[in-house]
């Protein structure tokens, strides 16, 4: 089966207070990029979009397009381990999800690995049906940032994790 025009993709947004300066731009030019894929004249794409927004104000925040507690979604157990019923994620919706991302504020500081690992844990179609897409958007190093150590800790682990997915990784930075 052929992927061509089909695509999960998931932004990952550094959404700390030191984006500020930015953060409108940022998402001006993301609904720019899903627009210019909804008007593309070259093919008619079957698109899945959504967004993980990350901040540390003591601990892990993380939003979505439909989720504005995205751990506790994602990770919230049952006695049969990981419980995902009711969780939505991703969106075919363009201006639904362009309406959801122009909510998105800045606060805290970042912690930019740990929210790339939970976007690795989205709902994902097969990887033979589609593209998976992650861009993961910041304006820090991942050496920085609250609880670095951990974080780099984690990193082989995370890399492993992205290329056995067979996701597709762009670093904005």
């Amino acid at each position: 089966m052929s992927t061509k025009g089909t695509a999960d993709i998931v932004f990952c947004l550094d959404a700390s207070g030191s984006m500020g300066p930015c953060i409108e731009g940022v998402k001006s030019h993301i609904a720019s990029l899903v627009d210019g894929l909804k008007v593309s004249g070259q093919r008619d794409w079957d698109l899945r979009l959504d967004y993980v927004a990350h901040w540390s104000i003591s601990g892990l925040h993380m939003e979505s397009l439909h989720e504005h507690n995205l751990a506790e979604a994602l990770y919230q157990k049952s006695s049969r381990g990981r419980n995902q019923q009711g969780v939505r994620l991703f969106t075919t919706d363009i201006e639904e999800f362009k309406k959801g991302l122009s909510g998105v504020d800045v606060i805290g500081d970042e912690i930019s690995l740990f929210a790339l690992d939970s976007c690795l844990d989205f709902p994902w179609r097969q990887s033979a049906e589609c593209r998976r897409v992650v861009v993961f958007m910041t304006d820090e190093p991942t050496s920085s940032g609250a609880r670095e150590q951990e974080q780099k800790s984690k990193l082989e682990a995370l890399m492993q994790k992205i290329m056995d997915l067979r996701v597709m990784l762009f670093i904005v930075g």
